[in-house]
């Protein structure tokens, strides 16, 4: 009996765990397949449903015939895009006809289709993705209708056999090396809505070889290629954008001055001018692409624009000339490697705005001394300052979150000032910075990354007084040299302002003031009743003692005998002789 009731059990128990299996099995089965594509075998054709549910994909195509009609439709679903590499090393099809339908057409669709001769694109397709026509070396007809607004990189690449291209008004964007190489194409429209042209799209063409003019400018105002040999060069005013590789290789320019039309300075575009020095970047500029002045060895003068945003990767990398650099407030981010290998920079000033300073951002510039960041800066990431030897004291106005590493290999760093408390700090952030200082106002995290990092207490001190004693002194010497400056102009000024006037005064008093010998004469008169307090005042009329008014006659002074004059009969005055 009781070997019956375990029996039993052993049945329930399994029979539970054989439920569990198939229900799992049931889930994972329903997942799978609604994660599963959906395929439609359709013949020579094989599609793909899109995720969505919305139309088709032409996943690959299986035939061997020259001419290829897509239709619209397959099954209930418009067929919207040709698939990566759908028709890839097919050396059979010569001509294919899209439809309305597709609005895509992929990366590698029609890649190493040696034998395709002729294809039209429908205005449908907004989008002709990244070498999609790469190696196509018959193609000799190709027409885009209007609608079309981006051709990829490498797109029509190596298509020898193509000749005339025409592009419409929708387009705005043109990959790198679009049409890189293609040896026979000499008649090119590009309209003027276009706004982007890629690296070396035309290179290696008929048409880039006939452009003689100094500029080549084409779309909006692109500038893609400079063919002067001049040293320093002043740029047209019909020109907005620096195109990628216009100036790249150059070994003859040394001075560019840019227009207020230049909006935007395109990638690589000055890569290795080997002899450029000087460059002025207008305010008009608001985007400088990666690799902009990579490899600019003998650069010594740069002024940015106050209307960018960020300093993308590797703009500056290289430049072992470049002293000195003003970071302006419009910046927020300066992005990985901008400044690496800046092995002669000196000086950088950050003005308040900026708030990351990217991995490698300023790496082995070996001859900054000093840095002072701003009270914006958010984060200091990874190995920033990695390789500044001369590096010696860095202030921190701020609390960003400085990574580690971020001051490695930086021997003779001594001083850290943490002006604001700070609660992000990972550690090995000074790595090899065996006589550091911290300084703060007793911050608990700062004590913790001491501890943390083997800082002795005696190097964790309250905040000084600073005394630049080094190079920022003798700048300071140097400014106040001599009789320059407009402090010194106003003091000289004031100090000659002033002896004129004391000159003025003195002789004021000599010439109007009456002397000595005058004002005893005067005070004697007065003294004798010669001369009244109220002199030219009528006289002052008194009562009598008998109540009448009395006035004082006026009597003329008469003359003695020896100063009478008499007058002869010719009206002479002369003197009676007594």
């Amino acid at each position: 009996m009781k070997l019956l009731m375990q029996k039993k059990d052993i049945f329930k128990i399994s029979l539970f765990i054989v439920f569990v299996l198939t229900a799992a099995a049931a889930v994972f089965g329903f997942t799978a397949d609604a994660d599963a594509a959906v395929l439609i075998d359709n013949g020579d054709f094989i599609y793909e449903v899109l995720s969505d549910g919305t139309g088709a994909a032409l996943k690959s195509y299986k035939g061997e015939k020259n001419f290829v009609s897509l239709p619209e439709m397959v099954e209930d679903y418009p067929v919207t895009e040709i698939a990566p590499c759908a028709f890839m090393g097919n050396t059979s099809v010569k001509e294919v006809e899209i439809s309305d339908s597709v609005r895509k057409i992929d990366a590698n669709a029609f890649t190493e289709c040696t034998s395709l001769q002729k294809i039209q694109i429908p205005g449908n397709v907004t989008e002709i993705g990244d070498s999609a026509f790469t190696g196509c070396q018959a193609l000799a007809s190709l027409t885009i209708y209007d609608g079309t607004s981006k051709i990829g990189r490498y797109a029509f690449a190596g298509c020898t056999s193509l000749k005339e291209i025409i592009l419409p008004n929708s387009f705005d964007e043109i990959g790198d090396y679009a049409f890189f190489n293609c040896s026979s194409l000499e008649k090119i429209n590009l309209p003027r809505s276009l706004k982007t042209l890629g690296g070396y799209a035309l290179e290696g063409t008929k048409w880039m070889k006939n452009q003689k003019s100094d500029f080549v400018i084409v779309g909006d105002g692109i500038l893609i290629k400079y063919n002067s040999d001049d040293k320093a060069k002043s740029l047209s005013d019909d020109i907005k954008v620096i195109g990628k590789f216009a100036f790249a290789e150059n070994k003859n320019i040394t001075t560019i001055l840019l227009p207020r039309t230049v909006t935007k300075i395109e990638s690589s575009a000055f890569e290795n001018c080997r002899s450029l020095e000087i460059v002025t970047i207008p305010d008009s500029v608001t985007e400088i692409g990666k690799r902009a002045f990579f490899g600019c060895t003998k650069l010594d003068n740069v002024n940015l624009s106050a209307s960018l945003a960020k300093i993308d990767e590797r703009v500056f990398s290289g430049c072992k000339n470049l002293h000195e650099i003003t970071i302006p407030q419009s910046i927020i981010t300066i992005s990985p490697y901008a400044f690496e290998n800046c092995e002669g920079m000196q000086n950088i000033s950050f003005m308040s705005g900026l708030r990351e300073i990217g991995s490698d951002a300023f790496s082995n510039c070996k001859n900054i001394r000093r840095m002072v960041f701003p009270t914006t800066l958010k984060k200091l990431n990874t190995r920033a300052f990695v390789g500044c030897t001369s590096l010696t004291r860095v202030e921190f106005n701020s609390s960003p979150q400085v990574k580690a590493s971020a001051f490695s290999e930086c021997p003779n760093i001594t001083e850290a000032v943490f002006y604001i408390n700070v609660s992000k700090l990972e550690d090995k952030i000074f790595n090899g910075c065996t006589e550091l200082t911290i300084y703060s106002d007793n911050n608990y995290y700062l004590a913790e990354y001491a501890e943390r990092n083997k800082v002795e207490n005696d190097n964790l001190k309250n905040l000084p007084d600073y005394e630049d004693k080094g190079m920022l002194k003798e700048k300071e010497k140097n400014d106040n040299f001599g009789f320059s400056g407009a402090y010194t102009f106003i003091t000289v000024l004031i100090i000659i302002i002033d002896i004129g006037l004391v000159v003025l005064f003195s002789v004021y008093i000599i010439l109007a003031m009456p002397t000595g010998r005058h004002t005893r004469e005067r005070q004697s008169a007065f003294a004798k009743g010669k001369y009244s307090s109220r002199q030219g005042q009528r006289p002052v009329v008194r009562p009598s003692a008998s109540g009448t008014r009395h006035t004082p006659e006026r009597r003329r002074p008469t003359p003695s005998a020896s100063s009478r004059r008499t007058s002869d009969t010719n009206g002479n005055s002369r003197k009676r002789i007594k």
